[in-house]
């Protein structure tokens, strides 16, 4: 009993780490590969595919386009996980724990990350048709850059374990 308690905490957690994160994704400032530090200074964190879009030379046509297709994705995610997080307190609200609800609950949680995903690789497409074919061609060149070449680190040093 307490390890399907402890895993439908963790699962909701998950959710919700997940609507962060996508949240996160969305363009906002300098582009979610920046965020801000407490002492003011940028920290750039993960350079994926959503960042190589960003090193292209869009037009504004094209930018006002990704805006409606990430906009589109973010609204869908956003109604899903809602339904997902009330799906959750529904059972820590309850006045009995129904153990085989928790865990359709969990197995409907895992299908509905896999459609997320799912999701966000569609809108990274929707994205990239946008794109003119020199830019693809840039696109998936800086892509095949990535793969070889070793990640760029700070010159910081790792901090003391």
């Amino acid at each position: 009993m307490r390890k399907l308690t402890a895993m439908l905490v963790a699962s909701s957690l998950a959710l919700g780490a997940a609507g962060i994160a996508h949240a996160n994704d969305a363009p906002k400032g300098h582009g979610p590969e920046h965020k801000m530090m407490k002492d003011g200074r940028e920290h750039r964190g993960m350079m994926g595919p959503d960042a190589m879009f960003r090193e292209l030379n869009l037009t504004e046509a094209q930018k006002q386009q990704i805006k409606t297709i990430m906009k589109d994705s973010h609204e869908k995610m956003h109604k899903a996980m809602q339904a997902d997080h009330r799906d959750l307190h529904n059972l820590i609200a309850s006045d009995t724990f129904d153990a085989a609800k928790a865990q359709a609950q969990l197995d409907k949680a895992d299908a509905a990350r896999k459609a997320r995903m799912l999701d966000g690789l569609e809108t990274k497409n929707k994205i990239y048709n946008v794109l003119t074919p020199e830019q693809k061609k840039q696109y998936n060149d800086s892509f095949e850059k990535r793969l070889t070449q070793p990640p760029k680190h700070d010159a910081k040093p790792a901090p003391a374990e």
